[in-house]
């Protein structure tokens, strides 16, 4: 009888040694566990920020492309103004001819500036877009990384 308990306390003594072992094991994943949920709130924190900084500034560009747009429509109108105006005077003085031509001429390349600013603008526009994109696929990700390690 002496035996069989000497036994059965070597048998709790290793059941004891396992579950101790799988205590270890479960405390080192969840350690695991809590580094990777804290990078990712870290990284979710930062993304966050960058977000709000570029629809900040697509903000901005989209302000900047509105003024840019009314610019070029107010010296449309004054190139056509300045046309209209040559058209009248084309039965008069010469001179003023001249200085009708030269006024549409540099219309004519303020309106170019003002379409290559636009152009920018709209490059700059789908820039921004681009990394909002990349931005909501690392949030996704984020979450994805938060919902595995919960």
């Amino acid at each position: 009888q002496l035996a069989s308990r000497e036994a059965q306390v070597k048998q709790l003594r290793a059941q004891v040694q396992q579950l101790q072992q799988q205590l270890a094991d479960r405390d080192g994943r969840l350690e695991t566990a809590s580094m990777q949920l804290e990078a990712a709130q870290a990284q979710e924190s930062e993304l966050t920020s960058r977000l709000e900084q570029q629809q900040a500034k697509a903000k901005q560009l989209q302000s900047q492309l509105q003024q840019t747009q009314a610019q070029l429509a107010q010296l449309q109108q004054a190139l056509r103004d300045a046309e209209a105006a040559a058209a009248v005077a084309a039965a008069g003085d010469p001179a003023q001819i001249d200085a009708l031509q030269t006024q549409v001429h540099e219309k004519e390349a303020q309106i170019k500036q003002l379409q290559s600013q636009l152009r920018q603008t709209q490059l700059l526009q789908q820039q921004l877009n681009d990394r909002n994109q990349h931005s909501a696929e690392l949030e996704a990700e984020i979450e994805a990384l938060q919902r595995q390690v919960a």
